[in-house]
């Protein structure tokens, strides 16, 4: 798809404000129409055909949600995560799904949403919100061919929750879900 057909949602959180993600993602998911989502958080930064790669493989497989490599930059250059040394089209784990860069069909997203508890400390949402998709019969893939870089998230605010982690609402939610699908 060319770059010039993308609907473009950006959404800002104000600094020094409390953080809301949750619903920020949530208000653009209102408003996207598209057959494909792609995320991309305001530290991250793709190559330049990155959105042209993410349709293809959306074409290829769409029917997936989709997290792709990003490598943090260090002192003696990029250091990849895992999703790197991945075989494109390797199956993932609902909890391996991450926003920093990644894609869903539409469709599945808009239907799980992020719950905005998840906007009282850090993290947690993305796993929340592919585990409501896994239960939904969504595959979730890597794509190692189309890689990004982070950039440092905190040089330019620290974030406030950086330390409070959402690992008990995620533990709650997830045994309330489970409930759910029985």
């Amino acid at each position: 798809m060319p770059r010039d057909e993308w609907e473009w949602l950006p959404r800002l959180s104000i600094p020094g404000e409390r953080p809301d993600l949750c619903a920020q993602v949530n208000a653009a998911l209102r408003e996207a129409r598209g057959e494909l989502v792609v995320f991309l958080q305001d530290h991250i930064e793709i190559g330049p055909d990155a959105l042209e790669r993410c349709w293809k493989f959306h074409e290829e497989h769409p029917e997936a949600c989709v997290t792709m490599p990003v490598g943090k930059t260090t002192p003696d250059g990029i250091a990849w995560d895992w999703r790197k040394y991945r075989e494109p089209g390797s199956q993932a784990k609902y909890d391996e799904f991450e926003i920093d860069f990644g894609m869903a069909p539409g469709k599945a997203i808009r239907k799980t949403a992020f719950d905005l508890r998840y906007d009282d400390g850090f993290g947690w949402e993305n796993v929340d919100s592919a585990y409501l998709m896994s239960k939904e019969g969504m595959r979730f893939l890597v794509d190692p061919s189309n890689p990004a870089v982070a950039f440092d998230h905190d040089a330019h605010e620290t974030h406030p929750y950086r330390r409070k982690s959402n690992a008990g609402l995620w533990a709650r939610r997830k045994a309330a879900i489970d409930l759910m699908y029985e």
